[in-house]
């Protein structure tokens, strides 16, 4: 089944229940997924560190090619 398929064939299962504990239980599945979403409050403050240095334009950047570069360098006695 297509995922279109899968949540129109669970909307209709839905819709129809009656089992109260089964929609608790679905309930409380979707409040533990909306939860999980959420930044806690030291991702928060990091992310606001990071974006102020790079207003600030205190964060360096690399290109793809210079991240390969040193990448084959630190690994060039491996191979």
């Amino acid at each position: 089944m297509d995922l279109k398929t899968v949540k129109t064939d669970l909307i209709h299962w839905v819709k129809d229940l009656k089992d109260k504990s089964v929609l608790q239980q679905l309930q409380e599945l979707k409040k533990q997924h909306e939860d999980s979403l959420e930044l806690s409050e030291s991702q928060r403050k990091e992310l606001d560190l990071r974006l102020k240095k790079y207003e600030e334009g205190q964060m360096h950047f690399s290109s793809w090619d210079e991240v390969k570069d040193r990448v084959r360098k630190r690994h060039e006695d491996d191979l």
